[in-house]
Protein backbone atom coordinates (compact mmCIF):
# COMPACT_ATOMS: atom_id res chain seq x y z
CA UNK A 1 0.00 0.00 0.00
CA UNK A 2 1.42 3.66 -1.14
CA UNK A 3 1.37 6.38 1.35
CA UNK A 4 0.03 9.82 0.71
CA UNK A 5 0.29 12.70 1.65
CA UNK A 6 -2.24 15.67 2.16
CA UNK A 7 -2.72 19.31 2.94
CA UNK A 8 -6.05 20.08 3.91
CA UNK A 9 -8.30 23.43 3.27
CA UNK A 10 -11.70 24.07 4.62
CA UNK A 11 -13.58 28.09 3.13
CA UNK A 12 -17.02 29.00 3.12
CA UNK A 13 -18.46 30.78 0.42
CA UNK A 14 -18.34 34.87 0.03
CA UNK A 15 -21.40 35.22 -0.47
CA UNK A 16 -23.98 38.05 2.22
CA UNK A 17 -25.03 35.11 3.51
CA UNK A 18 -24.09 32.05 5.79
CA UNK A 19 -23.22 29.44 3.28
CA UNK A 20 -24.89 26.09 2.53
CA UNK A 21 -22.09 24.55 0.94
CA UNK A 22 -18.48 24.22 1.64
CA UNK A 23 -15.51 24.29 -0.62
CA UNK A 24 -12.53 21.89 0.38
CA UNK A 25 -8.90 22.19 -1.18
CA UNK A 26 -6.29 19.65 -0.51
CA UNK A 27 -2.91 18.39 -2.50
CA UNK A 28 -2.16 14.44 -2.91
CA UNK A 29 1.15 12.98 -3.25
CA UNK A 30 2.61 9.66 -2.96
CA UNK A 31 4.96 7.72 -0.58
CA UNK A 32 7.91 9.70 -2.81
CA UNK A 33 6.41 12.89 -2.53
CA UNK A 34 5.53 12.70 -6.00
CA UNK A 35 2.08 14.35 -6.91
CA UNK A 36 -0.38 12.27 -7.79
CA UNK A 37 -2.07 13.02 -11.56
CA UNK A 38 -5.31 12.00 -13.53
CA UNK A 39 -8.43 11.59 -11.57
CA UNK A 40 -8.95 11.10 -7.92
CA UNK A 41 -12.26 9.46 -6.06
CA UNK A 42 -12.44 10.59 -2.62
CA UNK A 43 -15.11 9.86 0.17
CA UNK A 44 -15.20 12.77 2.56
CA UNK A 45 -16.69 11.55 5.97
CA UNK A 46 -18.16 14.09 8.93
CA UNK A 47 -17.38 12.42 12.36
CA UNK A 48 -18.71 12.66 15.81
CA UNK A 49 -14.86 11.95 17.12
CA UNK A 50 -11.47 12.59 16.52
CA UNK A 51 -11.25 8.45 16.20
CA UNK A 52 -13.63 5.94 16.02
CA UNK A 53 -17.37 7.11 16.48
CA UNK A 54 -20.19 7.38 14.11
CA UNK A 55 -20.13 8.91 10.25
CA UNK A 56 -22.44 11.83 10.48
CA UNK A 57 -22.48 12.71 6.59
CA UNK A 58 -20.64 11.43 3.77
CA UNK A 59 -20.21 11.98 0.00
CA UNK A 60 -18.03 10.23 -2.76
CA UNK A 61 -16.60 12.41 -5.62
CA UNK A 62 -14.57 11.94 -8.54
CA UNK A 63 -12.35 14.94 -8.71
CA UNK A 64 -9.28 16.19 -11.35
CA UNK A 65 -5.82 16.70 -10.00
CA UNK A 66 -3.62 19.37 -11.30
CA UNK A 67 -0.16 18.69 -9.74
CA UNK A 68 -1.62 16.85 -6.87
CA UNK A 69 -4.17 19.68 -6.18
CA UNK A 70 -7.81 19.32 -6.02
CA UNK A 71 -11.23 21.34 -5.02
CA UNK A 72 -14.71 19.88 -3.50
CA UNK A 73 -17.44 21.55 -3.35
CA UNK A 74 -19.09 19.64 -0.11
CA UNK A 75 -23.01 18.84 0.43
CA UNK A 76 -23.62 20.31 -2.87
CA UNK A 77 -26.27 17.28 -3.86
CA UNK A 78 -29.79 17.98 -3.27
CA UNK A 79 -30.32 14.42 -2.42
CA UNK A 80 -27.25 14.37 0.55
CA UNK A 81 -27.06 17.91 1.39
CA UNK A 82 -24.07 18.92 4.36
CA UNK A 83 -27.09 20.94 6.53
CA UNK A 84 -26.93 22.25 9.86
CA UNK A 85 -28.86 19.58 11.23
CA UNK A 86 -24.86 17.88 10.75
CA UNK A 87 -22.81 20.28 11.71
CA UNK A 88 -24.85 21.50 14.69
CA UNK A 89 -23.32 18.26 16.59
CA UNK A 90 -20.05 19.96 16.49
CA UNK A 91 -17.71 18.94 17.77
CA UNK A 92 -17.08 17.82 14.43
CA UNK A 93 -14.10 16.11 12.49
CA UNK A 94 -13.42 15.61 8.63
CA UNK A 95 -12.18 11.80 7.24
CA UNK A 96 -10.73 11.45 3.96
CA UNK A 97 -10.59 8.18 2.30
CA UNK A 98 -8.82 7.43 -1.79
CA UNK A 99 -10.38 4.92 -3.23
CA UNK A 100 -8.44 1.64 -2.65
CA UNK A 101 -6.94 2.93 0.32
CA UNK A 102 -7.78 3.06 3.84
CA UNK A 103 -8.88 6.19 6.05
CA UNK A 104 -6.39 8.76 6.08
CA UNK A 105 -5.67 9.84 9.89
CA UNK A 106 -5.56 12.10 11.60
CA UNK A 107 -8.73 13.62 11.13
CA UNK A 108 -9.12 17.11 10.14
CA UNK A 109 -11.25 19.42 13.09
CA UNK A 110 -14.11 21.68 11.40
CA UNK A 111 -13.98 25.34 12.93
CA UNK A 112 -16.40 28.35 12.55
CA UNK A 113 -15.51 30.15 9.49
CA UNK A 114 -16.17 33.99 9.69
CA UNK A 115 -20.16 34.14 8.71
CA UNK A 116 -20.84 31.02 10.93
CA UNK A 117 -19.30 32.67 14.24
CA UNK A 118 -21.24 35.81 13.00
CA UNK A 119 -24.82 33.48 12.41
CA UNK A 120 -24.46 32.97 16.49
CA UNK A 121 -25.40 36.68 17.12
CA UNK A 122 -28.54 37.95 14.77
CA UNK A 123 -28.60 40.99 14.27
CA UNK A 124 -31.57 41.65 12.14
CA UNK A 125 -34.18 39.46 11.25
CA UNK A 126 -36.03 40.10 7.52
CA UNK A 127 -38.55 38.55 5.48
CA UNK A 128 -39.02 34.81 6.86
CA UNK A 129 -40.90 33.10 9.50
CA UNK A 130 -39.31 33.48 13.45
CA UNK A 131 -39.33 30.50 15.49
CA UNK A 132 -38.68 31.71 19.06
CA UNK A 133 -38.98 30.08 22.81
CA UNK A 134 -39.87 33.73 24.08
CA UNK A 135 -38.94 37.67 22.58
CA UNK A 136 -36.84 39.77 24.73
CA UNK A 137 -36.22 43.56 24.33
CA UNK A 138 -33.29 44.48 26.17
CA UNK A 139 -33.25 41.74 28.22
CA UNK A 140 -37.20 42.10 29.16
CA UNK A 141 -39.22 39.43 28.26
CA UNK A 142 -42.47 40.65 25.79
CA UNK A 143 -43.37 37.28 24.69
CA UNK A 144 -43.53 34.14 26.71
CA UNK A 145 -43.17 30.13 25.53
CA UNK A 146 -47.03 30.09 24.72
CA UNK A 147 -47.20 33.03 22.34
CA UNK A 148 -48.66 35.36 25.25
CA UNK A 149 -47.72 39.12 25.54
CA UNK A 150 -45.97 39.36 28.63
CA UNK A 151 -44.66 42.97 28.62
CA UNK A 152 -45.95 46.61 29.37
CA UNK A 153 -49.28 46.80 28.90
CA UNK A 154 -50.00 49.77 26.26
CA UNK A 155 -51.91 52.88 27.79
CA UNK A 156 -53.46 54.87 25.19
CA UNK A 157 -55.23 58.37 25.85
CA UNK A 158 -58.10 60.61 23.66
CA UNK A 159 -55.02 63.04 23.82
CA UNK A 160 -52.85 60.71 21.40
CA UNK A 161 -56.04 60.12 19.22
CA UNK A 162 -55.70 62.15 16.16
CA UNK A 163 -58.15 63.34 14.33
CA UNK A 164 -60.65 62.88 16.48
CA UNK A 165 -64.16 64.23 15.88
CA UNK A 166 -65.21 67.25 17.43
CA UNK A 167 -68.55 65.91 18.75
CA UNK A 168 -66.24 62.50 20.52
CA UNK A 169 -63.81 65.10 22.13
CA UNK A 170 -66.16 65.11 24.96
CA UNK A 171 -66.82 61.73 25.29
CA UNK A 172 -70.23 61.52 23.98
CA UNK A 173 -71.50 61.05 20.80
CA UNK A 174 -73.68 64.28 19.62
CA UNK A 175 -74.82 62.52 16.31
CA UNK A 176 -76.11 58.79 17.60
CA UNK A 177 -77.52 59.91 21.28
CA UNK A 178 -80.30 57.55 22.48
CA UNK A 179 -83.58 58.14 22.74
CA UNK A 180 -83.58 58.02 26.73
CA UNK A 181 -87.33 58.55 26.51
CA UNK A 182 -88.45 56.53 24.07
CA UNK A 183 -85.90 53.42 25.52
CA UNK A 184 -87.68 53.91 29.01
CA UNK A 185 -90.84 53.19 28.06
CA UNK A 186 -89.94 50.44 25.87
CA UNK A 187 -88.30 49.35 28.91
CA UNK A 188 -91.84 49.16 30.87
CA UNK A 189 -93.77 47.70 28.53
CA UNK A 190 -91.57 44.31 27.66
CA UNK A 191 -92.89 41.20 29.33
CA UNK A 192 -90.95 39.31 31.83
CA UNK A 193 -87.59 38.08 31.18
CA UNK A 194 -87.44 40.17 27.92
CA UNK A 195 -85.39 43.41 27.38
CA UNK A 196 -84.83 46.34 24.86
CA UNK A 197 -82.55 45.09 22.07
CA UNK A 198 -82.01 47.15 18.28
CA UNK A 199 -83.07 45.19 15.72
CA UNK A 200 -81.04 45.75 12.64
CA UNK A 201 -84.09 44.83 10.26
CA UNK A 202 -86.54 46.99 11.60
CA UNK A 203 -84.40 49.89 12.02
CA UNK A 204 -85.78 50.61 16.28
CA UNK A 205 -85.60 49.16 19.47
CA UNK A 206 -87.43 45.83 20.32
CA UNK A 207 -88.44 43.81 23.17
CA UNK A 208 -86.72 40.21 22.99
CA UNK A 209 -85.70 37.38 25.40
CA UNK A 210 -82.05 38.54 27.15
CA UNK A 211 -80.09 36.14 25.62
CA UNK A 212 -76.91 37.05 27.41
CA UNK A 213 -77.79 36.43 31.22
CA UNK A 214 -79.71 32.97 29.25
CA UNK A 215 -76.29 31.91 27.58
CA UNK A 216 -74.82 32.17 30.84
CA UNK A 217 -77.39 29.18 32.37
CA UNK A 218 -76.03 26.18 33.33
CA UNK A 219 -78.84 24.00 33.77
CA UNK A 220 -78.53 20.13 34.71
CA UNK A 221 -79.69 17.58 31.70
CA UNK A 222 -83.13 16.97 31.44
CA UNK A 223 -83.98 20.46 32.18
CA UNK A 224 -85.13 23.60 30.09
CA UNK A 225 -84.95 27.36 30.82
CA UNK A 226 -88.38 28.64 32.16
CA UNK A 227 -89.68 32.21 33.42
CA UNK A 228 -90.62 31.77 37.15
CA UNK A 229 -93.29 34.46 38.36
CA UNK A 230 -91.98 33.84 41.80
CA UNK A 231 -88.60 34.69 41.21
CA UNK A 232 -89.37 37.50 38.54
CA UNK A 233 -87.03 35.84 36.68
CA UNK A 234 -85.31 32.98 34.17
CA UNK A 235 -84.47 29.29 36.05
CA UNK A 236 -84.02 25.89 35.11
CA UNK A 237 -87.06 23.31 35.99
CA UNK A 238 -87.88 19.99 34.95
CA UNK A 239 -88.81 19.47 31.44
CA UNK A 240 -92.17 18.01 32.02
CA UNK A 241 -94.29 19.60 29.41
CA UNK A 242 -92.56 17.05 27.19
CA UNK A 243 -92.73 14.13 29.11
CA UNK A 244 -95.05 11.21 28.16
CA UNK A 245 -96.60 8.94 30.66
CA UNK A 246 -96.72 5.29 30.53
CA UNK A 247 -101.08 5.84 29.01
CA UNK A 248 -99.84 8.48 26.93
CA UNK A 249 -97.16 6.22 25.16
CA UNK A 250 -99.25 3.20 25.25
CA UNK A 251 -102.32 5.69 23.28
CA UNK A 252 -99.74 6.00 20.66
CA UNK A 253 -98.44 2.82 19.91
CA UNK A 254 -101.70 1.82 19.62
CA UNK A 255 -102.65 4.64 17.23
CA UNK A 256 -99.55 3.50 15.09
CA UNK A 257 -100.51 -0.16 14.61
CA UNK A 258 -98.39 -1.65 17.18
CA UNK A 259 -99.75 -3.83 19.72
CA UNK A 260 -99.10 -3.45 23.31
CA UNK A 261 -97.12 -5.42 25.34
CA UNK A 262 -100.63 -6.91 27.20
CA UNK A 263 -102.21 -7.55 24.02
CA UNK A 264 -99.58 -10.65 23.46
CA UNK A 265 -100.16 -14.59 23.44
CA UNK A 266 -102.34 -15.03 26.60
CA UNK A 267 -103.96 -11.57 26.23
CA UNK A 268 -104.84 -12.92 22.42
CA UNK A 269 -104.11 -9.62 20.90
CA UNK A 270 -102.97 -9.33 16.95
CA UNK A 271 -99.61 -10.80 16.15
CA UNK A 272 -97.33 -12.76 13.86
CA UNK A 273 -96.86 -16.47 14.17
CA UNK A 274 -93.98 -18.06 11.70
CA UNK A 275 -92.41 -21.80 11.88
CA UNK A 276 -89.00 -22.66 11.46
CA UNK A 277 -88.45 -26.36 10.42
CA UNK A 278 -85.91 -29.25 10.33
CA UNK A 279 -85.96 -32.84 9.12
CA UNK A 280 -84.98 -36.28 10.76
CA UNK A 281 -84.30 -39.97 9.69
CA UNK A 282 -85.00 -43.41 12.02
CA UNK A 283 -83.08 -46.23 11.37
CA UNK A 284 -86.01 -48.34 11.47
CA UNK A 285 -89.50 -47.73 9.81
CA UNK A 286 -91.37 -48.01 13.75
CA UNK A 287 -88.72 -45.51 15.24
CA UNK A 288 -89.77 -41.49 15.09
CA UNK A 289 -86.51 -39.33 15.31
CA UNK A 290 -86.12 -36.03 16.42
CA UNK A 291 -84.11 -32.76 15.39
CA UNK A 292 -83.92 -29.08 16.12
CA UNK A 293 -85.45 -26.35 14.70
CA UNK A 294 -83.49 -22.97 14.01
CA UNK A 295 -84.05 -20.57 17.10
CA UNK A 296 -86.96 -17.60 16.33
CA UNK A 297 -85.39 -14.45 15.08
CA UNK A 298 -84.10 -11.58 17.26
CA UNK A 299 -87.30 -9.98 18.68
CA UNK A 300 -89.27 -13.21 18.02
CA UNK A 301 -90.81 -15.08 21.06
CA UNK A 302 -90.13 -18.55 21.14
CA UNK A 303 -93.68 -20.94 21.23
CA UNK A 304 -92.07 -23.98 21.82
CA UNK A 305 -91.06 -27.37 19.29
CA UNK A 306 -93.86 -28.81 17.78
CA UNK A 307 -93.98 -32.02 14.81
CA UNK A 308 -92.28 -35.24 14.51
CA UNK A 309 -94.80 -35.33 11.70
CA UNK A 310 -94.13 -39.13 9.82
CA UNK A 311 -93.62 -40.97 6.95
CA UNK A 312 -92.41 -44.18 6.98
CA UNK A 313 -91.54 -47.48 4.14
CA UNK A 314 -90.02 -50.85 4.06
CA UNK A 315 -88.57 -53.33 1.56
CA UNK A 316 -90.11 -55.65 -0.46
CA UNK A 317 -89.46 -58.98 1.43
CA UNK A 318 -88.36 -57.56 4.83
CA UNK A 319 -88.78 -59.77 7.67
CA UNK A 320 -87.86 -57.78 10.16
CA UNK A 321 -87.54 -53.59 10.48
CA UNK A 322 -84.10 -53.81 10.89
CA UNK A 323 -81.99 -51.85 7.81
CA UNK A 324 -81.25 -52.06 5.08
CA UNK A 325 -85.10 -53.45 4.53
CA UNK A 326 -86.65 -49.96 6.14
CA UNK A 327 -86.36 -46.50 7.47
CA UNK A 328 -88.70 -43.39 8.68
CA UNK A 329 -88.43 -39.83 8.33
CA UNK A 330 -90.15 -36.21 8.59
CA UNK A 331 -89.63 -33.05 10.63
CA UNK A 332 -90.50 -31.02 13.45
CA UNK A 333 -90.91 -27.45 13.59
CA UNK A 334 -90.72 -24.50 16.01
CA UNK A 335 -93.50 -21.52 16.24
CA UNK A 336 -92.57 -17.93 16.77
CA UNK A 337 -94.83 -14.69 17.51
CA UNK A 338 -93.95 -11.19 17.32
CA UNK A 339 -96.91 -8.96 18.65
CA UNK A 340 -96.87 -6.49 16.09
CA UNK A 341 -99.38 -7.71 12.79
CA UNK A 342 -96.91 -8.64 9.55
CA UNK A 343 -97.31 -10.07 6.15
CA UNK A 344 -95.45 -13.22 6.12
CA UNK A 345 -93.94 -14.77 2.19
CA UNK A 346 -92.45 -18.26 2.19
CA UNK A 347 -90.27 -19.03 -0.74
CA UNK A 348 -89.67 -22.41 -1.47
CA UNK A 349 -86.96 -24.78 -3.24
CA UNK A 350 -87.01 -28.80 -3.46
CA UNK A 351 -84.15 -31.22 -3.67
CA UNK A 352 -83.32 -34.58 -4.15
CA UNK A 353 -81.00 -37.62 -2.64
CA UNK A 354 -79.64 -40.46 -3.84
CA UNK A 355 -80.01 -42.93 -1.20
CA UNK A 356 -83.07 -43.09 1.42
CA UNK A 357 -81.11 -41.87 4.69
CA UNK A 358 -79.51 -38.71 2.99
CA UNK A 359 -81.01 -34.90 3.68
CA UNK A 360 -80.13 -33.04 0.82
CA UNK A 361 -80.32 -29.37 0.20
CA UNK A 362 -81.34 -26.41 -1.74
CA UNK A 363 -81.55 -22.78 -2.34
CA UNK A 364 -84.91 -20.67 -1.91
CA UNK A 365 -85.81 -18.05 -3.85
CA UNK A 366 -84.78 -14.48 -2.60
CA UNK A 367 -87.22 -12.17 -0.69
CA UNK A 368 -88.33 -9.83 -2.54
CA UNK A 369 -86.74 -6.36 -2.64
CA UNK A 370 -88.00 -4.23 0.87
CA UNK A 371 -88.90 -7.33 2.61
CA UNK A 372 -87.09 -8.39 5.42
CA UNK A 373 -85.02 -12.03 4.98
CA UNK A 374 -85.39 -14.51 8.36
CA UNK A 375 -83.33 -17.30 7.05
CA UNK A 376 -83.65 -20.62 5.85
CA UNK A 377 -85.07 -23.57 7.54
CA UNK A 378 -86.73 -26.62 6.33
CA UNK A 379 -84.86 -30.33 4.81
CA UNK A 380 -88.41 -31.38 5.30
CA UNK A 381 -88.19 -34.86 3.96
CA UNK A 382 -89.65 -38.15 2.39
CA UNK A 383 -87.86 -41.14 1.84
CA UNK A 384 -88.98 -44.27 -0.47
CA UNK A 385 -86.95 -47.45 -0.81
CA UNK A 386 -87.30 -50.01 -4.34
CA UNK A 387 -88.46 -53.20 -4.52
CA UNK A 388 -85.70 -56.03 -4.00
CA UNK A 389 -83.50 -53.47 -2.30
CA UNK A 390 -81.07 -55.36 0.04
CA UNK A 391 -79.31 -51.90 0.79
CA UNK A 392 -79.34 -47.73 0.15
CA UNK A 393 -77.34 -47.39 -2.60
CA UNK A 394 -79.37 -46.38 -6.02
CA UNK A 395 -81.18 -47.06 -7.95
CA UNK A 396 -82.87 -49.06 -5.04
CA UNK A 397 -83.39 -45.89 -2.90
CA UNK A 398 -84.12 -42.06 -2.48
CA UNK A 399 -84.82 -39.43 -0.45
CA UNK A 400 -86.59 -36.18 -1.03
CA UNK A 401 -87.56 -32.94 0.41
CA UNK A 402 -87.69 -29.48 0.66
CA UNK A 403 -86.31 -25.89 2.57
CA UNK A 404 -87.97 -22.80 2.43
CA UNK A 405 -87.41 -18.86 3.61
CA UNK A 406 -89.60 -16.83 5.42
CA UNK A 407 -89.94 -13.21 4.69
CA UNK A 408 -91.77 -10.43 6.67
CA UNK A 409 -92.62 -6.85 5.60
Amino acid sequence: MRSLLLTLFLFGSTAHAVPAQFTHQGRLLDADGEALLGDATITFRVTDSESGGDALWEETLTLPLSGGFYSAVLGGSEDNPLDTSTLSQAPVWLELQLAGEGPMTPRSPIHSVPYATMATVAEELSGGPVDASQIAVAGTPVVNALGEWVGPAPSVSWTDIEGMPDDFADGVDDDTDTDTDTFAVLGESCMDGDVPVWDGDLGGWSCDIDQDMLAAMDCLEGELIRWSDDTAGWVCSEDRDTTLTEEEVDAMVADNGYALASEGVSGGGRGTVIYTRCAWTGATMPDIGSCDPPACPAEWDNLGVTGNVKTGLAAHGSTDYSPPYSESSGYQERGCYLSSPRAVLTTRCAWTDETVPDIGECSPPDCPTDWTDLGVTGNIKSAIGMYGSTDYSPPYSEAAGYQERTCVR
